[in-house]
This record gives structure tokens, C-alpha cells and sequence, in this order.
């Protein structure tokens, strides 16, 4: 049974602009913003009446069918069944059967998740555990999240809070010296991310840059922004983040990561992060002793001409569908694949390329060698490096079929193995050295938990299937007994509806067996998911910039 109530809530007090001269923290202003909610909430719940005074009812709103029952009725109904209903013969003299005990768990191999909420540490503004320096609080993050365990509310709402105050002091474009390495896409795949952090070095020993795409795709995108938040705060001047096209409420919310916090969180925590990638710098020039390099997810723009017109963005908002900020996000380098069976005047035209329009990406541009190489001289730039796109090999040098360049203008980087579970890829990082040489590590995919479509318990997501075999029974046995469908109309809709969820989920059920073992894995999954790295263009959003301002 279901209560038919509605709680709507709204906070329509205005923040102050960002041009207008603050007089509290970022902290204390979404404090604040979280106690009037939580007031708010408060208030509205104490006018809520006791469920036992209302009628009980069951509704199903996608046939507008309800049944209710009164509360004292039904109440008065059950009483009156205990008194009058009489025991069953021999109950009274029957011995009580000792509890049968039930094991703790089926598969003892495998480790129950961790129950507790991590809080108390001094990276989440607490006082912490004393014998455990700063500098080592990352490693217990990790570990408790490894553990499929969860941070206390609170404590993740201060640790998103720290991490803005850390990030709005940071330019639009870092300016980093190296040795330094540089990390592509993640994705959510938190446990390959911790795989990766083994491969590339304690954080402590060395510099770190991670070109964006934290979120979505994978099932585990808020354990991945909590462990690369805890870090960036334990070592504010050696780790840093970028951001990607999917740090974004646009891309959260047509993706999973949106889903992913309200089912572990809630929305203020999905709110929070959202926040949070506002203030994410868009790129970064890496020094070396031999020249520099530009860093961004994406590439460039063709109305980027001078590189440091980036400082004069406005990067504190939700990226737009087209200009500097959303070509910095979303394009593309052209894929050299299209020169297959060229002839050398062809590839000759090819190389002329500066800029099409993205058709894959369905916004932003393609750039060709003609617009990379221009941008790479007119900025004093060695070369463009650049996350965004998976690579089979975890990597890509484009030299754009020029055979005499030492150096090639674009390299792409991509550090989530077997993307999705199905790309059956390996991931790459970038380590600089100090001389500008780029060195490539790679890494292969590690196991992790099972996460069902949608987030969903295996009740719920059971639900659909167990509804259209029993709908489909009664249908039949109406039809059996001769009753005319027209007349069970509410209840063909019943199982037109519980029909159609079922469909759904068993086509993303059917969708990973589409996908081939073995060397076409790749291909065949790039084939398949193309249509999903397309950016959405009618969004339900209900913010189309940050609340903080």
C-alpha cells in the first residue's frame, strides 16, 4: 500500500552574484544554505498528519486506477478477526520449534560491505585521528571505499566544501612545471582508478594532472570524486584536477552519475558535486627544460587564437553548447582512419583540415594538422595533450600521416581499461620528465562489484518481470472464463505498462552480449556506442548554472 502524499519543497532566496563583494566563505554560505533547507523541511514535515488518521490506499498512477481503505475500518475489521476466528485444533498443546539458525552469509569468500559511515578525518574540516598524519588520510579514503562503504553525509558535503574554497583560488589555465603525470578519462571505474594510482606513484613522491571525465558510465563516479578530492586536499600543490565535458549537470543527468547520488546519497550531495565542477580549471600549459605543452580535455577551438584568452573565460558556470569553453570540452582531433585508400593528393587535402564541424559529437569541432599545427607555433607550444576519447591502446600519437615530425602535435590519453565493461581496452598514463619526454605506462582492467541497470536492488528490479507473468495469468483466465477485454481495459493497461519496463530492462541485459571476445571487442563496441558520446540537446535541467551564486 502506498500513502498518497506529496512533499514539495523550494528554496527561492537569491544568493549574491559573483561580482558583488562576498562577506562569508563559500563554506558558510552553503551552510547556511543547507540549514534553511533542512528547516524548511522540518516545518513542512510537522504538518503532516499520523498515516494511521488517513485512508491507506493503492494506486498505480500510470493507469489512474486506486483502491482505498479506511483506517478505522480496517482497524476495527482486524480486531474483530482476532476475536472471533478460533485457534486451529492442537495449537494450544503444540511445542514451539527451536529457531532454525541461519548462516551469516552464502559466500563467505566474499567480503561483506562496509556497513559504517567514514567520518573523522581531518581532510572532511574534523579534528581526525592523531597518528594518522594528513598526508595518509587518502589511503584510508580508499580503503573504506574499496570496502564498498560510504562517507557520512556531512562529512562529504565538508569535503566538496574544502575542495571549492581549494579550487576557486586556482586560474582557468594551471601553469605546472614538470616531471608530472598526466592521467586521461576515468569514469567511474573507481577500482581500476585505484589500480592506477599503485602504477603511477604515491602522490606524495611526485606531480599529478588528471585531464577530466571523472563521472558517468562506470557505477562507482562518487567514490572516485571523493578519492580525488581527498587527495587534491591532502596535497594541494602537487595534484590537480581539470575538468571534462561530463562534469556537468547536463551529462550527469542524461548519464548515470545523477542516479548513482541519489541512490547512495541524495540530492543535496548531487547538488554539491555539481558545485563543485563549476570551479574546476579548464586547462593547463605544462614547463619543461625544452619547451611547453597545453593540456585540456578536449582540444582547441577555432576561436582561440591566443592561448591565455582562456584566462578571460567564465568558467564558473554549466559549459554552453558551443564557443571557447564547450570546444576546450568536446572536440576532437580527425581521425586519421579516414585516410585509408587515400591517395597522396588526398592526404595532401586531408592535412589541410582546420576545423569541421564535430558530427559524432554532435557540437564543437574536428581540428585537422592545418589548425593544430597553427595553434602549436602561434603559442610556442611542443604539442596539444589531450584525454576524451578511448583508445585501444590506452594512447594516441597523431602525427596526422606527416612521417618527418620528431614530436607529434596531438596526444590523446585515455586511462579507463575495458571501458564500460565491454571496450576490453588498456588504459595509459603520461609520465613527463623534466627534459619533455614523454613516457607511457599502461595498465589492464581489474575486477569489481556488480551493480544491476539503473542502480536497483534485485526486489525492485525482479518487480517488471514478476508482473507481466502474473497480469499475463489473470488475462488469460479472464479470457478462459469469457470475460471480453473490453471490459478489463485498466487492467490491459497494467500490463501494457509492466510489459514496456520489462522490455527495457531486458534489453540492457541483452546489450553486453552483444559484444564480441578477443581482438573485435574494440571495434565492435565502438561501433555500438557511438550514438552515446553524442552531447544531449533538450535537457530537463532545473539550474542551468551554479547555485552558489
Amino acid at each position: 500500500f502506498v500513502c498518497p502524499l506529496c512533499l514539495t519543497m523550494s528554496d527561492k532566496t537569491g544568493e549574491p552574484h559573483r561580482g558583488e563583494q562576498k562577506t562569508e566563505s563559500l563554506a558558510e554560505q552553503r551552510g547556511r544554505n543547507r540549514k534553511r533547507f533542512n528547516e524548511t523541511r522540518t516545518v513542512q514535515l510537522q504538518k503532516i498528519k499520523p498515516h494511521f488518521s488517513r485512508s491507506i490506499a493503492a494506486a498505480n498512477p500510470a493507469t489512474h486506477f486506486q483502491i482505498s481503505y479506511e483506517g478505522p475500518k480496517l482497524k476495527q475489521f482486524v480486531e474483530e478477526m482476532n476475536t472471533t476466528s478460533s485457534p486451529k485444533p492442537g495449537s494450544a498443546n503444540r511445542p514451539k520449534k527451536a529457531p532454525v539458525p541461519i548462516p551469516e552469509r552464502v559466500e563467505v569468500e566474499i567480503p561483506a560491505p562496509e556497513r559504517s559511515f567514514l567520518k573523522n578525518l581531518k581532510v572532511f574540516g574534523e579534528e581526525g585521528d592523531p597518528e594518522i598524519p594528513l598526508e595518509k588520510e587518502w589511503r584510508v579514503v580508499r580503503e573504506h571505499l574499496l570496502r564498498e562503504g560510504r562517507l557520512d553525509k556531512e562529512c562529504a558535503l565538508s569535503l566538496i566544501d574544502r575542495a571549492i574554497e581549494h579550487l576557486e583560488e586556482q586560474p582557468n589555465m594551471l601553469d605546472l612545471n614538470a616531471p608530472l603525470t598526466i592521467c586521461g578519462d576515468i569514469h567511474g571505474q573507481f577500482f581500476d582508478l585505484c589500480n592506477l594510482l599503485d602504477a603511477i606513484g604515491d602522490p606524495s613522491e611526485g606531480q599529478y594532472l588528471f585531464l577530466g571525465d571523472y563521472v558517468d558510465r562506470g557505477d562507482f563516479s562518487t567514490e572516485v570524486c571523493f578519492l580525488l578530492l581527498s587527495i587534491m586536499l591532502s596535497f594541494p600543490k602537487q595534484f590537480f584536477m581539470l575538468r571534462g565535458n561530463h562534469e556537468s549537470r547536463l551529462l550527469t543527468g542524461n548519464f548515470n552519475f545523477k542516479r548513482e547520488c541519489f541512490v547512495k546519497y541524495d540530492e543535496e550531495v548531487y547538488d554539491a558535486f555539481m558545485d563543485c565542477f563549476d570551479f574546476l580549471p579548464i586547462a593547463a600549459k605544462v614547463h619543461t627544460n625544452n619547451g611547453t605543452y597545453f593540456a585540456c580535455h578536449g582540444g582547441i577551438s577555432p576561436t582561440l587564437q591566443n592561448v591565455d584568452d582562456i584566462h578571460k573565460l567564465n568558467r564558473f558556470i554549466e559549459p554552453p553548447g558551443e564557443g571557447i569553453l564547450c570546444d576546450l570540452l568536446w572536440s576532437d582531433p580527425v581521425p586519421e582512419d579516414d585516410t585509408v585508400g587515400m591517395t597522396d593528393n588526398e592526404i595532401a587535402e586531408w592535412q589541410a583540415i582546420d576545423f569541421r564541424p564535430n558530427v559524432t559529437r554532435g557540437c564543437s569541432y574536428e581540428f585537422g594538422f592545418a589548425a593544430a599545427n597553427q595553434f602549436v607555433k602561434k603559442n610556442n607550444f611542443k604539442a596539444i595533450i589531450r584525454a576524451h576519447e578511448v583508445k585501444r591502446f590506452g594512447y594516441e600519437e597523431h602525427f596526422f600521416r606527416d612521417n618527418g615530425l620528431e614530436i607529434p602535435p596531438v596526444i590523446t590519453v585515455f586511462s579507463a581499461p575495458n571501458y564500460c565493461d565491454m571496450y576490453e581496452n588498456r588504459a595509459a598514463f603520461i609520465k613527463m620528465t623534466s627534459t619533455g619526454q614523454c613516457n607511457f605506462g599502461q595498465i589492464t582492467w581489474t575486477d569489481h562489484p556488480y551493480w544491476l541497470p539503473n542502480f536497483d536492488d534485485a526486489f525492485s528490479f525482479s518487480i517488471p518481470f514478476v508482473g507481466e507473468c502474473v497480469t499475463s495469468m489473470y488475462m488469460g483466465l479472464l479470457r478462459y472464463l469469457g470475460v471480453d477485454e473490453d471490459q478489463v481495459t485498466e487492467l490491459n493497461k497494467v500490463y501494457s505498462t509492466v510489459q514496456k519496463q520489462r522490455q527495457k530492462l531486458q534489453k540492457q541485459i541483452n546489450f553486453t552480449k552483444m559484444f564480441e571476445k578477443g581482438d573485435n571487442a574494440f571495434y565492435t563496441a565502438l561501433k555500438l556506442d557511438q550514438a552515446n558520446e553524442r552531447r544531449p540537446h533538450k535537457p530537463m535541467l532545473q539550474r542551468a548554472s551554479s547555485n552558489i551564486w
